[in-house]
């Protein structure tokens, strides 16, 4: 084979192989916008908020049936996870001291199972009064999530919001859609 074909041959592939991955990727964009917009914007009539029943850091029982007619907002996280302890004290500053307790609950559920010390040392160093509830990676698996996110619950029991980012980058978007849903 000479130079010349073979030149040919490798801008031809080459060709095929850019118009392949362009429209792979404006397909990879559609679907990722299309997935972005239901995690974001979920369908609350098909999206009950799975029920549960944790212990607290005082041993008491908490079911999320307790907070009936509030919008609720899980808080997963690790106990000894920094960037956890680093969010806390903003979401307990600006969701549990600025919003109405009698219309909003925050919640923190200990995904990595840690033992009541371990969650009432993370409660001692951030200083959040919001119950922390132990045990809860099951509950995260339900919720398909992970630690350090932020899930809002409207007041008829469904998933309003899900985070998809740490809880730091999605605070703010929180504070505004727990603000619509009490408006």
């Amino acid at each position: 084979m000479n130079k010349s074909t073979l030149l040919t041959k490798c801008v031809f592939f080459t060709y095929l192989f850019l118009i392949a991955c362009s429209e792979e990727t404006v397909l990879s964009e559609e679907n990722r916008d299309d997935n972005q917009e239901e995690i974001e914007q979920p369908d609350a009539s098909n999206n009950a908020a799975p029920t549960f029943t944790l212990k607290d850091t005082n041993g008491s029982d908490i079911s999320l049936s307790n907070f009936g007619g509030k919008v609720v907002v899980l808080f997963f996280l690790g106990n000894g996870c920094p960037t956890c302890r680093a969010v806390a004290p903003k979401i307990q500053n600006q969701i549990a001291n600025t919003l109405s307790s009698n219309e909003v609950a925050v919640l923190g559920l200990d995904q990595w199972n840690g033992n009541s010390a371990a969650v009432t040392n993370f409660k001692s160093v951030t200083q959040v009064t919001f119950p922390l509830l132990l045990n809860a990676s099951d509950v995260a698996r339900q919720y398909e999530t992970t630690y350090d996110r932020l899930i809002v619950i409207d007041k008829n029991g469904n998933i309003h919001f899900k985070g998809d980012n740490l809880a730091s980058q999605n605070l703010p978007r929180v504070v505004e859609e727990i603000n619509n849903l009490l408006n």
